[in-house]
């Protein structure tokens, strides 16, 4: 009667560690917000394209291409007056917008 009193107590030690690792692995699980962005034939995914217009991002020392802070893929062309130009990377080369 002990032996099988203690295989209960000890199935049931077993069976809840099983399933506080299950409860534990669906809520580390984040839902995905947004679609994945879709891939190129090669896997490489392509970033979709910003509707914002160029802004001013402040005075460049410079004439040429800069970061733009709120799209760390893309880049803006700074001719010595304005803004006139976006680029931004693909996962392979710039490609202007």
């Amino acid at each position: 009667m002990r032996e099988t009193i203690g295989y209960l107590l000890i199935g049931l030690v077993v069976a809840s560690w099983i399933l506080f690792f299950i409860v534990r692995a669906r809520r580390r699980r984040v839902p995905r917000a947004y679609p994945p962005f879709p891939t190129t034939p090669g896997g490489v995914p392509t970033i979709p394209p910003t509707p914002a217009p160029l802004r001013d991002l402040g005075q460049p020392r410079d004439i040429g291409w800069h970061p733009d802070p709120d799209h760390m893929s893309e880049q803006v062309y700074w001719d010595g007056r304005s803004w006139t130009a976006r680029r931004r990377w693909n996962g392979e080369s710039w490609i202007e917008s």
